[in-house]
């Protein structure tokens, strides 16, 4: 039986390529500059072991790298969504630069 195309794969996270592609996320969400405590939180882990995860002395849990992809699918939509409202608020202050100029 062939699978649906639309379906994206889940992540094998047995496999080691999959866990250092977990770990640059995490690097990643920090670099955007998430505190390390709230990702700690968000992955149900305390803030020593999240350095240790970074630093490859710990090797997080299936549980806790699937609370981390959730974690930055939910961080990334609200990035986007701060994205738009600044655009939003952008283009409403130069429509109304508009406005009063044609007065």
């Amino acid at each position: 039986m062939n699978k649906p195309t639309y379906l994206r794969p889940v992540p094998n996270w047995t496999d080691p390529a999959e866990r250092r592609r977990a770990v640059i996320l995490l690097r990643d969400t920090i670099i955007l500059g998430v505190p390390i405590d709230r990702i700690a939180e968000a992955m149900d882990e305390d803030y020593g072991t999240v350095l240790e995860f970074l630093n490859g002395r710990a090797v997080p849990s299936l549980h806790q790298l699937y609370r981390l992809k959730i974690f930055a699918k939910i961080l990334r939509d609200d990035m986007r969504q701060a994205v738009r409202d600044t655009e939003d608020f952008f283009a409403d202050r130069l429509l109304d630069r508009l406005l009063e100029s044609d007065r």
